[in-house]
């Protein structure tokens, strides 16, 4: 991403991430039943999938870390792991705590207000941020995108509806964040 954002570019999406035939090869590879083939796919898919990094890719994409968990633990026990969410993919709380204060933190808080009721936000994703010109919203919900932590969901003109991609984002991110709002509102 070095001069050019490479993950804006549609011709290098499905590099980005598994696309669930790979996903299905990995789980057969890894000794899934054929009877419990269907039932495993489905939970991966809840948790890992989502992830759509240009807004006319054909198909969302599966977390490679978490896939590559998930299949590392079912191929050894033959089971789903205790735990869904690799504990290595959490970033410590107090750095996603520090997210909300970069640039505006009233802004950034009202971006995750609107995801955590609406489930989703729209905005112009920045390009290239700078120093010169106040932060917006439109810069806050791009950084949660590059993060990871939200998704396309679809094209609106010049906007982009985000959204959370799985269920490990909303984990991981938007619980803490919830949280978080509820002590700084002192609820």
């Amino acid at each position: 991403n070095i001069a050019d954002n490479l993950t804006l570019d549609l011709n290098l999406h499905d590099l980005m991430g598994f696309r669930e035939e790979e996903v299905g090869e990995l789980l057969r590879l890894a000794g899934a039943p054929e009877a419990e083939y269907a039932r495993i796919l489905d939970d991966m898919r809840a948790w890992y999938n989502g992830y759509r990094f240009h807004e006319e890719a054909p198909q969302r994409l599966y977390n490679p870390d978490m896939v590559l968990y998930f299949v590392k633990e079912y191929a050894q026990y033959r089971k789903y792991p205790r735990y869904l969410l690799d504990g290595n993919v959490a970033s410590d709380y107090h750095k996603i705590g520090q997210r909300l204060r970069v640039g505006n933190e009233v802004v950034n808080r009202q971006v995750v207000e609107e995801v955590l009721r609406e489930g989703a936000v729209q905005a112009a994703l920045t390009i290239q941020y700078s120093f010169a010109r106040p932060w917006t919203r439109d810069d806050f919900a791009s950084l949660l995108f590059y993060l990871g932590m939200l998704t396309i969901r679809q094209a609106v003109l010049t906007q982009l509806v985000l959204e959370m991609p799985n269920r490990v984002m909303e984990g991981l991110y938007f619980d803490f964040f919830y949280a978080k709002l509820l002590e700084e509102s002192q609820l």
